[in-house]
């Protein structure tokens, strides 16, 4: 559900040059970014204020403050990575250049650039002119939308993977916001579910932070339970964990990161626990907010 786009500030550029049409397709093209997208830097920061910069040379005012502002969104929901390597190209180095040297990137899902695309390119290459019709924006579109799993479609190692995979390219924490934890008593399906929960945070082979939120339980012992059990998990990890105990929450469950909050439909309760295979599940992304969560 979460994409990654290198996005090369001449196509920005290239949008403001066409003028009304160029500056109204471009700020489209960022909402999508703002919806469900990273965004790719350099590890010594050398896009983003390209970026900015490209931005400012927007003619229209009011084009060039919406821009602006959604620029401003994706920096202030951290959603720039610096997965880019670029310690053996010259400060003067053209960004297209470098963009075009990412052709190959294993983490990338589409670069946007008026360059040329060069052969052989795993990486999906898109003018920006073109980047509604291209196969990555009807494939995040897609996903943006929500989705429903049939049961015994993906291993839990494969949901996360394919669902949440790029939410490793970020410094995140992550929170699950699930009332039926605590008010079940931490039933055997919640004990068991939270080794796969773990699984995929040791896969980032960094710290982490895992916070799940539940309603004050009515069985005694349920939290120091769970916190036990999440202890064991993940002895010997850079992984932290904490059960944060409310009066209220929402029927509804979430996954909440420093980026994104998904509404995951079980919550925790994702994946059989006898076979590992995913439960029915509704996904979507969700515009909640949580002040615990910040």
């Amino acid at each position: 559900m979460v994409f990654c786009v290198l996005l090369d500030p001449d196509s920005i550029r290239a949008s403001a040059a066409a003028g009304e049409w160029g500056e109204d397709h471009l700020i489209g093209v960022l909402q999508c970014l703002v919806q469900n997208c990273l965004i790719a830097e350099t590890e010594s920061w050398r896009f983003s204020p390209e970026l900015a910069e490209a931005i400012k040379g927007i003619q229209d005012q009011d084009a060039r403050v919406k821009a602006g502002a959604l620029l401003e969104t994706l920096e202030k929901r951290s959603r720039f990575v610096g997965i880019i390597d670029d310690s053996a190209f010259e400060l003067d180095t053209p960004l297209t250049d470098i963009t075009r040297a990412q052709a190959n990137h294993r983490d990338l899902d589409v670069i946007v650039t008026q360059g040329v695309q060069p052969e052989p390119a795993s990486v999906e290459f898109t003018k920006i002119q073109h980047f509604h019709q291209s196969n990555f924006a009807q494939n995040r579109q897609r996903k943006a939308c929500g989705l429903n799993l049939e049961s015994d479609k993906l291993l839990a190692p494969e949901f996360f993977s394919e669902h949440f995979a790029k939410l490793h390219l970020a410094d995140t924490e992550f929170h699950v916001i699930d009332y039926a934890i605590g008010e079940k008593g931490f039933g055997p399906n919640f004990h068991d579910n939270l080794p796969y929960w773990i699984s995929y945070l040791k896969l980032r082979g960094r710290a982490s932070r895992f916070v799940i939120h539940t309603i004050q339980p009515r069985q005694q012992g349920t939290i120091r339970s769970i916190e036990t059990r999440l202890e064991r998990l993940v002895q010997g990890t850079q992984i932290t964990t904490k059960v944060e105990a409310h009066q209220d929450l929402p029927h509804e469950r979430f996954l909440v990161t420093t980026q994104f909050c998904f509404d995951i439909g079980r919550g925790i309760d994702l994946f059989e626990p006898a076979t590992g295979s995913n439960r029915d599940i509704r996904l979507g992304l969700s515009q909640r907010s949580f002040p615990y969560c910040s």
